[in-house]
């Protein structure tokens, strides 16, 4: 009896995690299938120091987190990306992942 009950167990939680592994493969292939219908043109200049700089030669973005926007020779904290423009955003490696408010993701690579 306790084997019968054991394997109904080990049933039940491997069909939680089949539902979440499901669950898991639908939100990454939204992401994914998630184009960016706006054409963003973002090109990449230098990473250093820490920062990843980026210039915005399409329409302004509108960013869900900070960025630092080049404002003649000082950097201002906003979350607009004004057209352009060169901003930058912190990063410990030389990829930046920009979310956007509608929901884009958009990662530039050197």
């Amino acid at each position: 009896m306790s084997a019968l009950i054991l394997l109904l167990l080990s049933m039940i939680g491997m069909g939680i995690v089949a539902m979440y592994s499901m669950h898991m493969k639908n939100t990454m292939q939204g992401l994914v299938n998630n184009s960016c219908e706006i054409g963003y043109s973002i090109n990449y200049i230098d990473y250093s120091n820490g920062y990843v700089y980026l210039y915005n030669s399409g329409p302004a973005i509108q960013l869900r987190s900070s960025i630092e926007v080049l404002n003649g020779d000082e950097w201002i904290n906003t979350t607009v990306a004004p057209c352009d423009s060169i901003f930058r955003i912190h990063s410990s490696d030389p990829v930046a992942i920009l979310v956007m408010r509608n929901g884009c993701i958009l990662v530039v690579r050197p």
